[in-house]
């Protein structure tokens, strides 16, 4: 699953407010919602723009090549939280900026590589650091402008859905947020389709993701894996959500007291993933 793609355009650099500009060249970041619900995908763009004469800078184009810097709820720093999704690999041999030109490098979930999860308002800069070649020094240090992004509770049943890919989303809704050990975790997964109406390949497998308190991965309890009970050639019509409840307890370990931060992810033709949650185990 891709993060980030990245592309050229021509025009639209209207849209977007840069940071100060080093060498002709300046970074803006544009976000898809200033508004998300705690653990929802916090969709960005990033651009690139040539102020100067052409040049060929050299991208990766992955959302770890940006720097988040700033403030949340409460002054607390905004912390690196990894959940080892970052990856692209779009542009691999340079880019070549004319003056006026603008690279866009868009990123379906910044909450994937920083921590967002926690309520309230963040406010925070983004940086990046350019080469004009594979391994070269570094050419130009670029800071964008100020985001400011609100994190809201999610109301007790309503879904948050993960970035939709060929307009499928998923989302996953926990019963509670706290639980003592051994208790039944219950949550509910549901499936949407905001397009066209879809019919199921094969049969819909939903597997979980995450860490532990003492930060390694969430392992499976049983030889069988949680499984959707979607099977082949089921019709999703536009608009229709399809939901299964389980309690996941019975298949994942989480005997030990502490939090655990997890999501759920399918493959049906593309790969879904759902909203972050997080869990108090007592």
């Amino acid at each position: 699953m891709q993060l980030a793609n990245a592309h050229t355009i021509e025009e639209g650099r209207g849209d977007y407010t840069f940071g100060p500009t080093v060498k002709n060249l300046a970074l803006g970041a544009k976000l898809e919602q200033h508004v998300v619900n705690a653990g929802g995908a916090i969709a960005i763009k990033f651009a690139i723009t040539n102020f100067g004469a052409p040049i060929r800078i050299f991208r990766i184009g992955s959302v770890l090549e940006y720097t988040v810097t700033g403030t949340g709820p409460g002054g607390m720093p905004i912390e690196k939280d990894d959940r080892g999704q970052g990856f692209s690999g779009s542009i691999s041999t340079g880019m070549d900026l004319r003056n006026g030109s603008t690279y866009v490098n868009p990123v379906t979930d910044l909450g994937m590589v920083y921590d967002f999860r926690t309520p309230g308002r963040y406010t925070f800069v983004c940086e990046t650091a350019l080469t004009l070649g594979y391994e070269a020094p570094i050419y130009a240090i670029l800071k964008s402008n100020i985001q400011t992004l609100d994190v809201v509770e999610a109301g007790p049943t309503e879904f948050t859905f993960g970035p939709a890919e060929n307009n499928l989303a998923l989302a996953v809704r926990l019963d509670q947020h706290e639980v003592d050990v051994g208790e039944p975790i219950t949550a509910t997964l549901a499936l949407k389709n905001f397009g066209s109406p879809y019919r199921t390949g094969s049969l819909i497998d939903y597997a979980l993701r995450g860490t532990g308190p003492d930060g390694t991965w969430i392992a499976q309890t049983h030889e069988v894996p949680f499984s959707g009970s979607i099977p082949p050639g089921t019709n999703i019509g536009t608009g229709e959500t399809l939901k299964n409840t389980a309690d996941l307890s019975q298949f994942y370990d989480f005997h030990k007291p502490g939090r655990y931060t997890f999501y759920f992810f399918a493959t049906l033709g593309q790969q879904l993933r759902s909203n972050i949650l997080t869990l108090d185990v007592r």
